[in-house]
């Protein structure tokens, strides 16, 4: 098949149409792509969407693959252009033509032979080493196409892994199928889930009578404090009822005008404390005045004067 055939096939398989001018021995195998994706062939786990791309990525695949069988086939039908010639020179030696005159020598060199097979040694050795670094492409390509392909095979089964994780998530399962389930995994049996029911309900059946008598307990003792409380509460009440007395008979006895009195007897004594306040600043002001008077007699005292003995006083 040429590889323009190849070429149409890829280009229809990844497009997903059809060319008109497809060769029909590509055409049977265009039909099987599409019976492959065919919505029929959906696995029930699988949604639609997921479907669509999983059918993408095999349509790519598929066309990765005959694009890598065509260049192949390109690099063996290359290699298969690529013949060594082999010449055969008899004489052992590049001969010119002579005709009997110095000037055919004129562009012509003499060389040994040793150096032309040295030269030789040097071609076959450049050729050597570049069919080694194309082998060496070649596998590298292989690889990279090898590791592409890998790379998508595992993208798609991380794909696949997310959406039953996500479906996995979503799955909602009671605690009793959870627990039911971790102890089968444990090897635990019914009789022993049977028994270990029984000890827990004789552990609750003792910690709930425990916890009730303690309950009792403080209810009794509220009790008794809400009797002393209630037999408080009516002293109470009696005390409050002979003071409300009390006070209504003293508001009957005492006189109207009693506040009116009181009010201006304690006038009358703030306004003496503001004027024994007052006077007591002035006799402070007096009391400093008065230091400072004796303070500047004392100093006078202590000056000296000049004395009048040499004077005469005229009668």
């Amino acid at each position: 098949m040429i590889p323009v055939v190849l070429y149409d096939l890829a280009n229809a398989i990844l497009t997903g149409v059809r060319p008109p001018l497809l060769h029909s021995d590509c055409v049977d195998y265009f039909k099987g792509v599409e019976q492959l994706d065919q919505i029929s062939n959906m696995p029930p786990v699988m949604d639609e969407g997921l479907w669509v791309s999983m059918c993408k990525l095999r349509r790519g695949k598929i066309e990765n693959e005959i694009r890598l069988i065509l260049r192949h086939r390109h690099q063996a039908e290359l290699a298969a252009r690529n013949k060594t010639i082999q010449l055969v020179l008899p004489a052992g030696q590049v001969e010119i033509t002579t005709t009997g005159h110095m000037d055919d020598f004129e562009d012509a060199t003499l060389i040994p032979r040793e150096e032309i097979e040295k030269v030789n040694q040097v071609i076959l050795h450049v050729g050597e080493w570049k069919l080694r670094m194309m082998r060496k492409q070649i596998e590298f390509r292989k690889g990279i196409l090898s590791k592409e392909w890998e790379h998508a095979q595992m993208k798609m089964k991380l794909r696949h892994m997310e959406q039953e994780l996500y479906s996995y998530q979503r799955l909602k399962i009671p605690k009793e199928l959870q627990s039911y389930l971790k102890n089968k995994e444990l090897g635990y049996t019914d009789e022993q889930e049977y028994a270990k029911m029984e000890k827990e309900m004789e552990a609750s059946k003792v910690s709930v009578n425990k916890i009730l008598n303690e309950q009792i307990k403080r209810v009794e003792e509220v009790e008794m404090k809400i009797n002393a409380l209630e037999a408080q509460a009516q002293e109470l009440e009696k005390l409050i009822v002979s003071l409300n007395a009390k006070v209504s008979e003293k508001r009957l006895n005492e006189d109207p005008l009693e506040p009116i009195r009181i009010r201006r007897v304690f006038k009358k004594r703030m306004e003496t404390l503001v004027t024994r306040g007052q006077l007591i600043r002035e006799v402070q002001g007096h009391h400093t005045r008065i230091v400072l008077l004796q303070t500047e007699l004392e100093l006078l005292r202590l000056k000296t004067y000049p004395t009048l003995a040499s004077f005469r006083t005229i009668t």
